[in-house]
């Protein structure tokens, strides 16, 4: 049983051949060894949702022929980019905004610059001490979008405000 994406869906009931199924995890029934012959499936709650498998020969073929629902396993090996080297960090308390940038131990660069853009209002009782950057946001009609970056690499982080 699969859903209109083309997943899985596991444990459906289903009537085959008027005995009761169940799906496994990964959306198929085992039915058993072949045998020729005509097999109807439906589903035990919708029983529109038919189909109709004709099996030609004790090794097949079987119609009508369908993908497996669950497709063999990838697995890639894919680089994302370098490690950071710095995290910025962007704390919001109401209106009131706190930022600041550290390296990868968690420890807060002091002295490190920050470039700071609101989507709408400004920014008011700045304050900078011990590597915090401290603002309230005021004149903004609704949220607003605040971005900190760090001068040096261009890190930036991106939080919203509700003034």
């Amino acid at each position: 049983v699969a859903d209109l994406a083309g997943w899985p869906v596991p444990r459906q009931p289903l009537r085959v051949d008027g005995a009761e199924k169940v799906t496994g995890e990964d959306g198929t029934v085992v039915l058993g060894p072949l045998r020729p012959g005509v097999v109807r499936v439906a589903h035990g709650v919708w029983p529109g949702l038919d189909v109709t498998v004709h099996v030609l020969g004790a090794q097949g073929p079987v119609f009508p022929e369908q993908a497996p629902l669950v497709p063999a396993p990838v697995s890639r090996r894919v680089d994302v980019g370098p490690p950071l080297p710095v995290n910025v960090r962007v704390r919001v308390e109401g209106a009131r905004v706190t930022c600041w940038v550290e390296d990868s131990r968690g420890q807060v660069l002091v002295d490190r610059p920050v470039y700071i853009a609101l989507s709408e209002g400004e920014r008011s009782d700045e304050t900078v001490r011990d590597g915090l950057t401290r603002f309230t946001v005021r004149g903004a009609k609704g949220a607003v979008s605040v971005s900190v970056a760090d001068v040096r690499t261009g890190v930036t982080a991106i939080e919203e405000v509700q003034p």
